[in-house]
Protein backbone atom coordinates (compact mmCIF):
# COMPACT_ATOMS: atom_id res chain seq x y z
CA UNK A 1 0.00 0.00 0.00
CA UNK A 2 1.40 3.38 -0.98
CA UNK A 3 2.25 5.26 2.47
CA UNK A 4 0.78 8.07 1.38
CA UNK A 5 -2.48 7.17 0.51
CA UNK A 6 -5.32 8.59 2.51
CA UNK A 7 -6.01 4.68 3.99
CA UNK A 8 -2.53 4.01 5.13
CA UNK A 9 -2.97 7.58 7.34
CA UNK A 10 -6.05 6.93 8.44
CA UNK A 11 -4.38 4.07 10.07
CA UNK A 12 -1.56 5.70 11.45
CA UNK A 13 -2.76 5.82 14.94
CA UNK A 14 -0.41 4.93 18.59
CA UNK A 15 -1.52 1.66 18.87
CA UNK A 16 0.14 0.84 15.39
CA UNK A 17 3.75 1.03 15.54
CA UNK A 18 3.45 -0.75 12.20
CA UNK A 19 2.87 2.22 10.28
CA UNK A 20 5.21 4.30 11.75
CA UNK A 21 8.10 1.54 10.68
CA UNK A 22 6.59 1.39 7.24
CA UNK A 23 6.64 5.52 7.08
CA UNK A 24 10.15 5.49 8.82
CA UNK A 25 10.98 2.51 5.58
CA UNK A 26 10.08 5.20 3.18
CA UNK A 27 12.55 7.92 4.50
CA UNK A 28 9.46 9.56 6.74
CA UNK A 29 9.51 10.47 10.26
CA UNK A 30 8.27 12.53 12.69
CA UNK A 31 10.19 16.03 13.66
CA UNK A 32 11.83 16.71 17.13
CA UNK A 33 8.70 17.33 19.72
CA UNK A 34 5.99 16.66 16.60
CA UNK A 35 2.79 15.31 17.97
CA UNK A 36 1.17 12.27 15.91
CA UNK A 37 -1.65 14.54 15.60
CA UNK A 38 0.31 16.98 14.25
CA UNK A 39 2.34 14.75 11.88
CA UNK A 40 -0.39 12.58 10.52
CA UNK A 41 -1.59 16.01 9.28
CA UNK A 42 1.44 17.35 7.65
CA UNK A 43 1.77 13.79 5.30
CA UNK A 44 -1.71 14.64 4.64
CA UNK A 45 -1.14 17.48 3.23
CA UNK A 46 2.69 16.08 1.13
CA UNK A 47 0.20 13.12 0.02
CA UNK A 48 -2.82 16.18 -1.16
CA UNK A 49 0.59 18.20 -2.94
CA UNK A 50 1.99 15.38 -4.78
CA UNK A 51 -1.49 13.95 -6.09
CA UNK A 52 -2.15 17.16 -7.56
CA UNK A 53 1.53 17.25 -9.10
CA UNK A 54 0.89 14.30 -10.30
CA UNK A 55 -2.42 15.38 -12.05
CA UNK A 56 -1.01 18.22 -13.24
CA UNK A 57 1.64 16.30 -14.78
CA UNK A 58 -0.47 14.46 -17.00
CA UNK A 59 -0.32 16.94 -19.87
CA UNK A 60 2.71 18.71 -20.98
CA UNK A 61 2.12 21.98 -20.31
CA UNK A 62 4.12 23.53 -17.65
CA UNK A 63 4.00 22.64 -14.52
CA UNK A 64 4.34 25.12 -10.89
CA UNK A 65 6.62 22.77 -8.71
CA UNK A 66 8.01 25.67 -6.75
CA UNK A 67 6.52 29.10 -6.45
CA UNK A 68 8.62 30.55 -9.68
CA UNK A 69 10.10 27.21 -11.45
CA UNK A 70 7.63 25.24 -13.87
CA UNK A 71 8.51 21.87 -15.37
CA UNK A 72 7.15 19.18 -17.86
CA UNK A 73 6.27 15.98 -17.62
CA UNK A 74 9.35 15.28 -20.06
CA UNK A 75 11.57 16.54 -17.60
CA UNK A 76 10.40 13.80 -14.72
CA UNK A 77 13.79 11.96 -13.45
CA UNK A 78 13.28 8.55 -14.26
CA UNK A 79 11.58 5.70 -11.11
CA UNK A 80 14.74 3.86 -12.61
CA UNK A 81 16.97 6.24 -11.40
CA UNK A 82 15.85 7.08 -7.97
CA UNK A 83 15.44 3.71 -7.58
CA UNK A 84 19.37 2.86 -8.07
CA UNK A 85 19.71 6.19 -5.95
CA UNK A 86 17.79 4.70 -3.29
CA UNK A 87 19.31 1.23 -3.24
CA UNK A 88 22.19 3.56 -1.90
CA UNK A 89 20.53 4.99 0.67
CA UNK A 90 18.88 1.95 1.87
CA UNK A 91 21.84 0.09 1.95
CA UNK A 92 23.76 3.14 4.61
CA UNK A 93 20.25 4.21 6.33
CA UNK A 94 17.62 1.40 5.89
CA UNK A 95 15.44 4.27 3.76
CA UNK A 96 14.15 3.82 0.14
CA UNK A 97 12.39 7.07 -0.54
CA UNK A 98 10.23 6.61 -4.16
CA UNK A 99 7.68 9.49 -3.47
CA UNK A 100 9.81 12.25 -3.72
CA UNK A 101 9.07 14.19 -7.36
CA UNK A 102 12.41 15.32 -9.29
CA UNK A 103 13.16 17.12 -13.04
CA UNK A 104 16.44 17.49 -15.27
CA UNK A 105 16.31 21.35 -15.56
CA UNK A 106 16.45 22.37 -18.83
CA UNK A 107 17.31 26.23 -18.00
CA UNK A 108 20.27 27.85 -17.25
CA UNK A 109 22.18 26.42 -14.25
CA UNK A 110 26.06 27.55 -12.72
CA UNK A 111 28.95 25.95 -14.41
CA UNK A 112 29.70 23.30 -11.58
CA UNK A 113 26.14 22.70 -10.56
CA UNK A 114 24.87 19.65 -10.58
CA UNK A 115 21.56 19.48 -9.01
CA UNK A 116 20.14 19.67 -5.31
CA UNK A 117 16.65 18.84 -2.98
CA UNK A 118 14.15 22.04 -2.64
CA UNK A 119 12.12 22.54 -0.03
CA UNK A 120 10.01 25.68 0.32
CA UNK A 121 8.37 27.16 3.18
CA UNK A 122 4.39 26.72 3.63
CA UNK A 123 5.05 23.43 1.59
CA UNK A 124 5.84 19.90 2.83
CA UNK A 125 6.61 18.53 -0.74
CA UNK A 126 10.29 18.32 -1.62
CA UNK A 127 11.69 18.02 -5.17
CA UNK A 128 14.61 16.99 -6.36
CA UNK A 129 16.37 18.94 -9.04
CA UNK A 130 19.22 17.73 -11.49
CA UNK A 131 21.29 18.85 -14.42
CA UNK A 132 20.12 18.12 -17.94
CA UNK A 133 23.29 16.20 -19.05
CA UNK A 134 22.58 13.81 -16.32
CA UNK A 135 19.26 12.93 -18.19
CA UNK A 136 21.86 11.37 -20.93
CA UNK A 137 24.32 9.91 -18.91
CA UNK A 138 25.68 8.44 -15.83
CA UNK A 139 28.39 10.89 -15.11
CA UNK A 140 29.23 14.63 -15.75
CA UNK A 141 32.37 16.54 -15.11
CA UNK A 142 33.37 15.68 -10.65
CA UNK A 143 29.38 14.12 -10.00
CA UNK A 144 27.96 10.57 -10.04
CA UNK A 145 24.33 10.60 -11.33
CA UNK A 146 23.45 7.78 -8.55
CA UNK A 147 25.63 9.16 -5.85
CA UNK A 148 24.35 12.68 -6.31
CA UNK A 149 20.67 11.35 -6.30
CA UNK A 150 21.47 9.56 -3.12
CA UNK A 151 22.61 12.82 -1.68
CA UNK A 152 19.96 14.44 -1.87
CA UNK A 153 17.34 11.84 -0.81
CA UNK A 154 19.25 11.99 2.38
CA UNK A 155 18.39 16.23 2.56
CA UNK A 156 14.48 14.86 1.28
CA UNK A 157 14.62 12.39 4.26
CA UNK A 158 16.19 14.91 7.03
CA UNK A 159 14.13 18.18 5.63
CA UNK A 160 11.94 17.87 8.85
CA UNK A 161 14.71 17.82 11.48
CA UNK A 162 16.16 21.45 10.18
CA UNK A 163 19.21 20.65 11.53
CA UNK A 164 22.37 21.49 9.73
CA UNK A 165 25.24 20.22 12.18
CA UNK A 166 25.03 17.22 10.49
CA UNK A 167 22.97 17.42 7.64
CA UNK A 168 26.25 17.24 5.01
CA UNK A 169 27.41 14.66 7.30
CA UNK A 170 24.74 12.09 6.62
CA UNK A 171 24.58 13.44 3.04
CA UNK A 172 28.40 12.63 1.98
CA UNK A 173 28.37 9.36 2.99
CA UNK A 174 27.00 8.34 -0.10
CA UNK A 175 29.87 9.34 -1.92
CA UNK A 176 32.82 6.51 -3.28
CA UNK A 177 35.30 9.61 -2.21
CA UNK A 178 37.01 9.08 1.02
CA UNK A 179 37.63 13.01 1.22
CA UNK A 180 34.65 14.34 0.09
CA UNK A 181 32.76 12.10 3.15
CA UNK A 182 35.26 13.68 5.55
CA UNK A 183 34.88 16.83 4.37
CA UNK A 184 31.63 17.29 3.06
CA UNK A 185 30.51 18.76 6.43
CA UNK A 186 33.06 21.44 6.72
CA UNK A 187 30.68 23.39 4.33
CA UNK A 188 26.98 23.50 5.76
CA UNK A 189 26.32 27.22 5.28
CA UNK A 190 25.97 30.05 2.61
CA UNK A 191 28.78 31.52 4.16
CA UNK A 192 31.10 28.83 4.93
CA UNK A 193 33.04 29.07 1.56
CA UNK A 194 33.92 32.53 2.31
CA UNK A 195 36.45 31.39 5.46
CA UNK A 196 38.85 29.92 2.86
CA UNK A 197 38.24 32.07 -0.14
CA UNK A 198 38.10 35.34 1.47
CA UNK A 199 41.77 35.03 3.48
CA UNK A 200 43.12 33.41 0.18
CA UNK A 201 42.26 36.21 -2.18
CA UNK A 202 43.77 38.52 0.50
CA UNK A 203 46.88 36.26 -0.30
CA UNK A 204 46.35 36.81 -3.47
CA UNK A 205 46.06 40.70 -3.40
CA UNK A 206 49.26 40.84 -0.89
CA UNK A 207 50.94 39.12 -3.11
CA UNK A 208 50.12 41.21 -6.05
CA UNK A 209 50.78 44.68 -4.62
CA UNK A 210 54.47 43.26 -3.42
CA UNK A 211 55.16 42.53 -6.79
CA UNK A 212 53.63 45.37 -8.87
CA UNK A 213 53.36 48.26 -6.60
CA UNK A 214 56.31 47.44 -4.48
CA UNK A 215 54.87 47.68 -1.30
CA UNK A 216 56.35 46.54 1.60
CA UNK A 217 53.31 44.48 2.85
CA UNK A 218 54.50 41.16 4.48
CA UNK A 219 51.96 38.53 3.44
CA UNK A 220 52.73 36.04 6.04
CA UNK A 221 49.67 37.64 8.33
CA UNK A 222 47.37 36.65 5.29
CA UNK A 223 48.27 33.33 5.18
CA UNK A 224 47.63 32.97 9.16
CA UNK A 225 44.16 33.90 8.55
CA UNK A 226 44.06 31.21 5.82
CA UNK A 227 44.89 28.80 8.08
CA UNK A 228 42.89 30.22 10.75
CA UNK A 229 39.60 30.02 8.47
CA UNK A 230 40.14 26.85 7.05
CA UNK A 231 41.45 25.25 10.83
CA UNK A 232 37.88 26.90 12.20
CA UNK A 233 35.79 24.86 9.35
CA UNK A 234 37.68 21.70 10.20
CA UNK A 235 37.48 21.66 13.82
CA UNK A 236 33.68 22.71 13.42
CA UNK A 237 33.54 19.69 11.16
CA UNK A 238 35.91 17.23 13.69
CA UNK A 239 33.23 17.85 16.46
CA UNK A 240 30.37 17.09 14.54
CA UNK A 241 31.85 14.13 13.47
CA UNK A 242 32.60 13.27 17.18
CA UNK A 243 29.14 13.51 18.21
CA UNK A 244 27.77 11.09 15.63
CA UNK A 245 30.22 8.49 16.79
CA UNK A 246 29.19 9.18 20.32
CA UNK A 247 25.70 8.64 18.99
CA UNK A 248 26.28 5.80 17.38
Amino acid sequence: MNVLSRKFLAALTPDNPAALLRLDDNGIFPAPEESLEAFRARLEELSREKEALDHALRDEAPVPVLSDLYVKRSEQIEPDTLAEAAGVTERLYQFHIDWVPGFFLSGEVGWLWGGCAVSEPGRQLPAIFLRRSFQRRRRWFIYRRQELVAHELCHVARTPLNNLRLEEFFAYQTSNSPLRRYLGNCFIGRWDALYFLLPSLLVLAAQICQLYFALPLPVWPFWLLVAAGFGWLLGRNHLARRCCRQAQ
